[in-house]
Protein backbone atom coordinates (compact mmCIF):
# COMPACT_ATOMS: atom_id res chain seq x y z
CA UNK A 1 0.00 0.00 0.00
CA UNK A 2 1.25 3.25 -0.49
CA UNK A 3 0.06 6.57 -1.41
CA UNK A 4 1.15 10.59 -2.77
CA UNK A 5 2.24 12.35 0.38
CA UNK A 6 2.16 16.01 -1.73
CA UNK A 7 -1.06 14.54 -3.32
CA UNK A 8 -2.50 14.08 0.43
CA UNK A 9 -1.48 17.23 1.38
CA UNK A 10 -2.81 19.49 -1.26
CA UNK A 11 -6.41 17.20 -0.74
CA UNK A 12 -6.33 18.27 2.87
CA UNK A 13 -8.73 21.12 3.95
CA UNK A 14 -6.93 24.06 6.23
CA UNK A 15 -7.25 23.51 9.76
CA UNK A 16 -10.14 25.97 10.19
CA UNK A 17 -11.92 23.98 7.74
CA UNK A 18 -11.33 20.60 9.63
CA UNK A 19 -12.26 22.16 12.92
CA UNK A 20 -15.41 22.46 11.78
CA UNK A 21 -16.57 19.13 11.45
CA UNK A 22 -14.86 15.78 11.96
CA UNK A 23 -12.98 14.33 9.18
CA UNK A 24 -13.97 11.75 6.23
CA UNK A 25 -11.46 9.10 6.05
CA UNK A 26 -12.78 7.33 3.52
CA UNK A 27 -11.64 8.96 -0.30
CA UNK A 28 -10.27 8.10 -3.51
CA UNK A 29 -7.40 6.29 -4.40
CA UNK A 30 -4.01 7.64 -2.65
CA UNK A 31 -5.32 9.64 0.09
CA UNK A 32 -6.32 9.76 3.88
CA UNK A 33 -7.72 6.30 4.23
CA UNK A 34 -4.21 4.93 2.72
CA UNK A 35 -2.52 7.03 4.97
CA UNK A 36 -4.75 6.08 8.01
CA UNK A 37 -4.51 1.98 7.37
CA UNK A 38 -0.71 2.16 6.57
CA UNK A 39 0.01 3.44 9.70
CA UNK A 40 -2.68 1.87 12.17
CA UNK A 41 -3.98 4.98 12.91
CA UNK A 42 -7.26 3.30 12.86
CA UNK A 43 -7.08 1.91 16.10
CA UNK A 44 -6.51 5.86 17.67
CA UNK A 45 -9.30 6.83 16.04
CA UNK A 46 -11.28 4.23 17.45
CA UNK A 47 -10.92 5.27 20.18
CA UNK A 48 -11.70 9.18 19.84
CA UNK A 49 -15.25 10.37 19.56
CA UNK A 50 -14.11 13.00 16.95
CA UNK A 51 -10.75 13.08 14.70
CA UNK A 52 -9.84 16.36 12.33
CA UNK A 53 -7.00 16.52 10.25
CA UNK A 54 -5.71 19.44 8.19
CA UNK A 55 -3.24 21.94 6.96
CA UNK A 56 -2.17 25.01 8.78
CA UNK A 57 -0.29 27.56 6.44
CA UNK A 58 2.31 29.33 9.16
CA UNK A 59 6.00 30.33 9.14
CA UNK A 60 6.19 29.73 5.71
CA UNK A 61 5.18 25.79 5.51
CA UNK A 62 2.04 24.03 5.20
CA UNK A 63 1.96 21.75 8.84
CA UNK A 64 -0.26 18.66 8.88
CA UNK A 65 -2.16 18.97 12.21
CA UNK A 66 -3.91 15.75 13.23
CA UNK A 67 -6.27 16.51 16.68
CA UNK A 68 -7.62 13.10 18.16
CA UNK A 69 -10.61 14.00 20.92
CA UNK A 70 -12.21 11.66 23.11
CA UNK A 71 -15.45 12.15 25.30
CA UNK A 72 -15.28 13.35 28.67
CA UNK A 73 -11.53 14.52 28.38
CA UNK A 74 -9.52 15.31 31.29
CA UNK A 75 -6.51 17.02 29.75
CA UNK A 76 -5.15 17.48 26.22
CA UNK A 77 -1.67 16.47 25.26
CA UNK A 78 0.57 17.67 22.60
CA UNK A 79 2.82 15.20 21.09
CA UNK A 80 6.23 16.23 19.27
CA UNK A 81 7.99 13.79 17.04
CA UNK A 82 11.65 12.87 16.71
CA UNK A 83 14.08 13.68 13.80
CA UNK A 84 13.33 11.59 10.02
CA UNK A 85 9.52 10.79 12.46
CA UNK A 86 5.58 11.89 11.77
CA UNK A 87 2.68 11.58 13.37
CA UNK A 88 2.20 8.07 11.61
CA UNK A 89 4.62 6.40 13.45
CA UNK A 90 3.45 7.62 17.28
CA UNK A 91 0.27 5.33 16.74
CA UNK A 92 1.30 3.29 20.05
CA UNK A 93 1.66 6.71 22.32
CA UNK A 94 -1.97 8.12 20.77
CA UNK A 95 -3.41 5.01 21.48
CA UNK A 96 -2.01 5.47 25.42
CA UNK A 97 -3.01 9.01 25.66
CA UNK A 98 -6.05 8.52 24.27
CA UNK A 99 -7.33 5.40 26.61
CA UNK A 100 -5.70 7.66 29.52
CA UNK A 101 -8.94 10.43 28.62
CA UNK A 102 -6.52 12.88 27.04
CA UNK A 103 -7.22 14.21 23.72
CA UNK A 104 -3.90 14.25 21.34
CA UNK A 105 -3.06 17.21 19.18
CA UNK A 106 0.40 15.93 17.34
CA UNK A 107 1.70 17.25 13.83
CA UNK A 108 4.29 16.57 11.28
CA UNK A 109 7.14 18.86 11.87
CA UNK A 110 8.61 20.91 8.51
CA UNK A 111 10.52 18.46 6.49
CA UNK A 112 8.74 15.57 7.84
CA UNK A 113 5.37 13.43 7.29
CA UNK A 114 2.72 15.46 5.67
CA UNK A 115 3.77 18.99 6.01
CA UNK A 116 6.21 20.64 3.38
CA UNK A 117 10.00 21.70 3.64
CA UNK A 118 12.91 20.16 2.50
CA UNK A 119 12.98 16.62 3.63
CA UNK A 120 14.44 16.56 7.30
CA UNK A 121 16.08 20.27 6.47
CA UNK A 122 15.13 22.88 8.73
CA UNK A 123 16.88 26.73 8.70
CA UNK A 124 17.19 26.91 12.06
CA UNK A 125 15.72 25.13 15.22
CA UNK A 126 14.01 28.20 16.05
CA UNK A 127 11.65 27.84 13.24
CA UNK A 128 10.51 24.49 14.82
CA UNK A 129 9.96 26.59 18.18
CA UNK A 130 7.89 28.85 15.74
CA UNK A 131 5.88 26.33 14.35
CA UNK A 132 5.12 24.80 17.68
CA UNK A 133 4.10 27.63 19.18
CA UNK A 134 1.84 28.26 16.33
CA UNK A 135 0.24 24.99 16.29
CA UNK A 136 -0.49 25.49 19.93
CA UNK A 137 -2.24 29.12 19.40
CA UNK A 138 -4.64 28.35 16.54
CA UNK A 139 -5.46 25.10 17.76
CA UNK A 140 -6.60 27.09 21.14
CA UNK A 141 -9.01 29.31 18.60
CA UNK A 142 -10.36 26.71 16.62
CA UNK A 143 -10.88 23.82 18.89
CA UNK A 144 -11.86 25.85 22.57
CA UNK A 145 -13.06 22.31 24.37
CA UNK A 146 -9.47 21.15 23.63
CA UNK A 147 -7.53 23.96 25.17
CA UNK A 148 -9.91 24.45 27.73
CA UNK A 149 -8.23 21.74 29.72
CA UNK A 150 -5.14 21.21 31.44
CA UNK A 151 -2.48 20.98 29.17
CA UNK A 152 0.81 18.74 29.16
CA UNK A 153 2.97 17.97 25.91
CA UNK A 154 5.40 14.90 25.24
CA UNK A 155 8.91 15.33 23.33
CA UNK A 156 10.63 12.42 21.42
CA UNK A 157 14.24 13.12 20.88
CA UNK A 158 14.10 16.46 18.32
CA UNK A 159 10.53 16.51 19.82
CA UNK A 160 11.85 16.94 23.56
CA UNK A 161 14.39 19.51 22.36
CA UNK A 162 11.47 21.89 20.73
CA UNK A 163 9.87 21.56 23.98
CA UNK A 164 13.05 22.67 25.34
CA UNK A 165 13.02 25.53 23.23
CA UNK A 166 9.78 26.50 23.95
CA UNK A 167 10.40 25.90 27.75
CA UNK A 168 13.41 28.42 27.76
CA UNK A 169 11.84 31.01 25.34
CA UNK A 170 8.39 30.64 26.88
CA UNK A 171 8.62 29.90 30.33
CA UNK A 172 6.63 32.14 32.23
CA UNK A 173 3.62 31.74 29.62
CA UNK A 174 3.67 28.42 28.83
CA UNK A 175 0.49 26.78 28.14
CA UNK A 176 1.73 23.50 29.53
CA UNK A 177 1.21 21.87 33.37
CA UNK A 178 3.96 19.30 32.69
CA UNK A 179 6.27 18.04 30.13
CA UNK A 180 7.90 14.87 29.48
CA UNK A 181 10.87 14.36 27.43
CA UNK A 182 11.83 11.28 26.11
CA UNK A 183 15.82 10.52 24.88
CA UNK A 184 15.34 14.13 24.42
CA UNK A 185 18.03 15.79 21.96
CA UNK A 186 21.02 18.23 23.19
CA UNK A 187 23.78 16.77 21.95
CA UNK A 188 23.85 13.52 19.46
CA UNK A 189 26.06 10.70 19.94
CA UNK A 190 30.06 10.81 19.60
CA UNK A 191 28.81 15.03 18.62
CA UNK A 192 32.64 16.39 19.00
CA UNK A 193 33.76 13.80 16.14
CA UNK A 194 30.79 14.75 13.99
CA UNK A 195 30.90 18.33 14.43
CA UNK A 196 34.43 18.21 13.16
CA UNK A 197 34.00 16.15 10.71
CA UNK A 198 31.22 18.37 9.60
CA UNK A 199 33.32 21.77 9.71
CA UNK A 200 35.82 19.40 7.14
CA UNK A 201 33.48 18.19 4.53
CA UNK A 202 30.27 19.31 5.08
CA UNK A 203 30.09 22.37 3.57
CA UNK A 204 31.03 20.80 0.19
CA UNK A 205 27.98 18.58 0.84
CA UNK A 206 24.27 19.02 0.89
CA UNK A 207 23.04 15.52 2.32
CA UNK A 208 25.00 12.68 4.32
CA UNK A 209 24.29 9.13 3.81
CA UNK A 210 21.65 8.53 6.86
CA UNK A 211 22.89 5.52 9.46
CA UNK A 212 20.34 2.96 10.28
CA UNK A 213 20.95 2.79 13.93
CA UNK A 214 19.52 0.18 15.97
CA UNK A 215 17.74 2.26 17.95
CA UNK A 216 14.87 0.14 19.13
CA UNK A 217 14.26 -3.29 20.49
CA UNK A 218 11.23 -3.38 18.17
CA UNK A 219 12.76 -5.43 14.60
CA UNK A 220 9.90 -4.79 13.18
CA UNK A 221 10.13 -1.25 13.74
CA UNK A 222 13.20 -1.04 12.19
CA UNK A 223 12.21 -3.00 9.09
CA UNK A 224 9.29 -0.68 8.19
CA UNK A 225 10.58 2.05 8.38
CA UNK A 226 13.86 0.89 6.88
CA UNK A 227 11.99 -1.03 3.35
CA UNK A 228 8.00 0.10 3.87
CA UNK A 229 7.46 3.71 5.48
CA UNK A 230 7.24 6.09 2.42
CA UNK A 231 7.78 9.27 4.57
CA UNK A 232 10.89 8.10 5.83
CA UNK A 233 14.04 10.85 4.69
CA UNK A 234 16.88 8.51 3.44
CA UNK A 235 19.22 11.25 4.13
CA UNK A 236 20.29 13.32 6.56
CA UNK A 237 20.50 17.74 5.53
CA UNK A 238 23.27 19.53 6.14
CA UNK A 239 20.90 22.47 6.96
CA UNK A 240 19.56 20.64 9.67
CA UNK A 241 22.93 19.51 11.11
CA UNK A 242 23.94 23.07 10.72
CA UNK A 243 21.13 24.49 12.60
CA UNK A 244 21.89 21.72 15.13
CA UNK A 245 25.22 23.37 15.43
CA UNK A 246 23.82 26.62 16.26
CA UNK A 247 21.33 25.57 18.44
CA UNK A 248 23.64 23.12 21.05
CA UNK A 249 26.01 25.67 22.14
CA UNK A 250 23.42 28.27 22.88
CA UNK A 251 21.23 25.47 24.79
CA UNK A 252 23.87 24.49 26.84
CA UNK A 253 24.60 28.04 28.13
CA UNK A 254 20.99 29.31 28.30
CA UNK A 255 19.93 30.14 31.81
CA UNK A 256 16.18 30.86 32.80
CA UNK A 257 16.06 34.33 34.61
CA UNK A 258 15.27 34.05 38.54
CA UNK A 259 12.31 35.95 38.48
CA UNK A 260 11.33 32.82 36.81
CA UNK A 261 13.23 30.38 38.97
CA UNK A 262 11.10 31.85 41.77
CA UNK A 263 7.89 31.29 40.22
CA UNK A 264 5.33 29.24 42.05
CA UNK A 265 3.75 27.61 39.04
CA UNK A 266 6.95 26.56 37.40
CA UNK A 267 5.15 23.36 34.32
CA UNK A 268 6.56 20.13 35.68
CA UNK A 269 9.03 18.56 33.66
CA UNK A 270 9.71 15.07 33.51
CA UNK A 271 12.82 12.83 31.22
CA UNK A 272 12.73 9.67 30.64
CA UNK A 273 15.75 8.38 28.74
CA UNK A 274 17.18 4.65 27.60
CA UNK A 275 20.76 3.97 29.16
CA UNK A 276 21.31 1.98 25.79
CA UNK A 277 20.81 4.74 23.88
CA UNK A 278 23.61 5.26 20.68
CA UNK A 279 21.47 8.44 19.53
CA UNK A 280 22.03 11.05 21.62
CA UNK A 281 24.51 11.52 24.57
CA UNK A 282 22.27 11.30 27.50
CA UNK A 283 24.79 11.01 29.99
CA UNK A 284 25.80 15.02 29.24
CA UNK A 285 22.33 16.09 28.28
CA UNK A 286 20.89 15.04 31.39
CA UNK A 287 23.07 17.56 33.46
CA UNK A 288 22.16 19.95 31.36
CA UNK A 289 18.74 19.99 31.49
CA UNK A 290 18.78 19.41 35.20
CA UNK A 291 21.00 22.58 35.56
CA UNK A 292 18.33 24.80 33.07
CA UNK A 293 15.68 23.17 34.90
CA UNK A 294 16.75 21.69 38.39
CA UNK A 295 13.08 20.84 39.45
CA UNK A 296 13.09 18.66 36.36
CA UNK A 297 12.87 14.87 37.55
CA UNK A 298 14.84 12.54 35.56
CA UNK A 299 14.64 8.84 34.85
CA UNK A 300 16.87 5.89 33.08
CA UNK A 301 15.39 3.02 32.17
CA UNK A 302 17.85 0.28 32.10
CA UNK A 303 18.75 -1.48 29.01
CA UNK A 304 16.44 0.59 26.84
CA UNK A 305 16.97 2.30 23.47
CA UNK A 306 16.47 5.62 22.00
CA UNK A 307 13.47 5.64 20.04
CA UNK A 308 11.12 5.15 23.44
CA UNK A 309 7.69 5.57 21.60
CA UNK A 310 8.41 2.85 19.52
CA UNK A 311 10.82 0.47 21.85
CA UNK A 312 9.18 -3.03 22.25
CA UNK A 313 6.23 -3.98 24.61
CA UNK A 314 8.81 -4.31 27.64
CA UNK A 315 10.21 -1.46 27.50
CA UNK A 316 7.47 0.78 26.12
CA UNK A 317 5.13 -0.45 28.34
CA UNK A 318 7.39 0.77 31.02
CA UNK A 319 7.86 4.02 29.41
CA UNK A 320 4.01 4.87 28.84
CA UNK A 321 3.14 3.89 32.66
CA UNK A 322 6.06 6.31 33.73
CA UNK A 323 4.61 9.04 31.14
CA UNK A 324 0.83 8.00 32.86
CA UNK A 325 2.34 8.30 36.67
CA UNK A 326 3.60 11.85 35.99
CA UNK A 327 0.51 12.85 33.89
CA UNK A 328 -1.76 11.94 36.24
CA UNK A 329 0.27 13.15 39.11
CA UNK A 330 0.23 16.74 37.69
CA UNK A 331 -3.65 16.42 36.54
CA UNK A 332 -4.39 16.22 40.58
CA UNK A 333 -2.40 19.21 40.97
CA UNK A 334 -4.21 21.22 38.14
CA UNK A 335 -7.69 20.33 39.73
CA UNK A 336 -6.32 22.27 42.52
CA UNK A 337 -5.31 25.41 40.70
CA UNK A 338 -6.31 27.55 37.80
CA UNK A 339 -5.55 25.89 34.04
CA UNK A 340 -2.61 27.79 32.57
CA UNK A 341 -3.98 30.51 30.44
Amino acid sequence: MSFDAAYLRHSLPSLAEAAQAPTVIEGQSGGLGDYIELYKLDKCIELTSAYHCGILETTGYSVAVQVFQVASARATVTVLHGYFDHVGLYRHVITRLLSFGFNVVAFDLPGHGLSSGARAAVRSFDEYRLVFDSVIEHCRQLFPAVAALPQFAVGQSTGGAILLEHLLTSLSRTPFQHCVLLAPLVRPRAWEKAKLLFSLIGRYRDYWPRQWNLNSHDESFHNFIKNCDPLQPRQVNARWVEALIDWIPRTEAARPGALERARQNLPGITILQGSDDATVEWEHNLPVIETLFPWARSIVIPDARHHLVNESVLYRDRVFNLMEEALEASLRQAEQQPVRQ
